[in-house]
């Protein structure tokens, strides 16, 4: 319905930009922020990584491929 209501007012174009701004946005910023620390904190609790937060955020969770077999999640996002 609101997706709808939505169409009625506003292009299709912009409709998927506000949309775009509004979920992929901040799914992107928690992915790359928020997130890091839960996958931080389970990978020293497993005994794969030991080392700092900042150490992990910046040299494993970019580069190590997609959970779980890699570090870069989108966790409860």
């Amino acid at each position: 319905m609101g997706t709808w209501l939505a169409f009625r007012s506003e292009t299709g174009l912009a409709f998927l930009r506000g949309r775009f701004t509004r979920l992929f946005l901040p799914l992107i910023f928690a992915m790359c922020v928020i997130v890091v620390p839960q996958v931080w904190y389970e990978r020293l609790l497993d005994g794969s990584f030991s080392g700092s937060l900042m150490q992990f955020w910046v040299l494993n969770y970019f580069t190590e491929g997609r959970y779980p077999t890699g570090n870069f999640s989108w966790a409860h996002m």
